[in-house]
């Protein structure tokens, strides 16, 4: 690996639970499995070609559905709030344990979003932006991800991610 170079894999907006079908579009629970496993086999062959041994890995929110924005989104979900966070986040760590035996990882994720915000009916975005399962889902991976010393997992508590890539300060949200 070139030391002059830092490799950064970001991704935001799965929207987990959510499905429908559309004249140009389709999405479901599937999809996002697909889509996941498609992208983790692509950034092994970059890592293989390019010899990369370490990888910057940015979770930028919306990782669920949700169920909080409109009451007409409630009608696209699959699977209430509870589930797709429990589904997401186990098979979220699967996906970066089997990426960390390819590459060393830092991982870092907002824990501030918009779909997976909490938010009773009659309640506006950000009235209650601090009950986020962002939150739940970056808690389950620190947990489940401690033993693998091959990732560094930092903590965000601030809506912003922020780190530096050489004498850079670099800042990422959802």
């Amino acid at each position: 690996q070139d030391q002059k170079k830092a490799y950064i894999l970001s991704f935001a907006d799965s929207h987990f639970g959510k499905e429908f079908v559309s004249i140009t579009n389709e999405y479901d629970l599937n999809i996002v499995y697909n889509r996941f496993n498609n992208l983790l086999n692509e950034v092994i062959e970059i890592i293989e070609e390019c010899n990369i041994k370490h990888l910057i890995v940015l979770a930028l929110g919306d990782l669920i559905e949700g169920m909080c924005l409109r009451i007409s989104q409630l009608s696209n979900l699959k699977i209430g709030i509870t589930q797709q966070t429990v589904q997401f986040m186990r098979f979220i760590v699967s996906w970066l344990n089997k990426l960390s035996e390819y590459v060393e990882i830092t991982y870092y994720q907002t824990v501030y979003a918009n779909h997976s915000q909490i938010r009773p009916f009659g309640t506006k975005a950000n009235d209650f932006a601090r009950e986020d399962m962002e939150q739940i889902i970056f808690a389950y991976i620190t947990d489940k991800l401690e033993s693998n010393d091959r990732i560094t997992v930092f903590e965000t508590i601030d809506k912003y991610v922020i780190f530096d890539v050489f004498k850079y300060k670099i800042i990422a949200c959802h």
